[in-house]
Order: C-alpha cells, then structure tokens, then sequence
C-alpha cells in the first residue's frame, strides 16, 4: 500500500511541475527568434575550404558557394 501511496504522490507532483511549465508558457510565451543574424563559417580542416553563405536579393534565399583560403 505505500509504494501505491508513492507512486500516486510523485505522479501527482510531476503533473503539477508540468502544469506550471505549461501556465507558464501561455502567460509569457517564449521567443525563439532574433532579431539580428548570427554569421556562420563552415570550413573543411585539412584542406581549408569554407562554405561562404549570403543572402539573395528576396531575403529568403541563401547562396552557397565555395571560398579557398
């Protein structure tokens, strides 16, 4: 009877943490986003080749192309 007694008060604890995440999240909802760009560089170690990324002209594509260091 206590391990029912148990389970049944760690069950109810861990849906009381889980409603306080989620009321805390509709009160203050949570951004994700930035508003500024974060520059990336992806580079091969042994032949010193980076990927250099820019943004096209609509602003919803990104070029890729090849830069030799």
């Amino acid at each position: 009877m206590n391990s029912f007694r148990y389970t049944n008060a760690m069950l109810t604890i861990i849906a009381l943490a889980f409603s306080v995440i989620a009321l805390e999240n509709f009160i203050r909802p949570t951004v994700a986003q930035s508003t500024q760009m974060q520059p990336v560089a992806i580079c091969d170690v042994i032949s010193h080749v980076c990927l250099d990324v820019e943004r096209n002209i609509q602003g919803s594509f990104l070029n890729v192309r090849v830069v030799r260091q």
